[in-house]
């Protein structure tokens, strides 16, 4: 892959960290985005009942505290999207965790018949990151490939 993918690599990559930092601090806190933070818990009980009838539908007996559940999924947003940056075997497993989290958030604003579209948007950026590869950890590999084979 050439300078273009390298560089797509790179900007996807900044931009959903950027993204993924930002949405999740504003699920813990209100210091960043007061109005994004106010939105997001005024909806969290509305998101945890779905998954909450799910677990009831399973006779799974616990209770899912709205607060919590968007807290937790503000931290994984938060650290996720900071090992977006990480090295060749941190970020792969960084970007499934992402994956699943935005599938999470698609099924819900389905559910709630609302628009999806940003979260599905964030799932294909994550997907066209993942077959994307930087040339510089490519050449490495090929280079060390290649002196195996000598």
């Amino acid at each position: 892959m050439g300078f273009i993918g390298s560089a797509l690599y790179y900007v996807i990559t900044l931009g959903l960290v950027a993204i993924f930092v930002f949405a999740g601090s504003a699920k813990i806190t209100p210091v960043f985005a007061p109005d994004l933070h106010k939105q997001l818990t005024e909806k969290g009980p509305a998101f945890a009942a779905i998954f909450q009838k799910i677990l009831d539908d399973l006779q799974v007996k616990f209770t899912i505290d709205p607060t919590l559940m968007m807290r937790t999924i503000g931290a994984t947003e938060v650290v996720a999207g900071l090992w977006l940056l990480g090295n060749r075997f941190v970020a792969p497993l960084a970007a499934l965790k992402l994956m699943g989290i935005m599938a999470g958030a698609i099924f819900v604003h389905v559910q709630l018949q609302e628009d999806f579209t940003p979260p599905a948007v964030l799932l294909g950026a994550l997907i066209v990151r993942s077959f994307l590869t930087p040339s510089c950890c490519a050449s490495k590999a090929t280079t060390s490939k290649a002196k195996k084979n000598n």
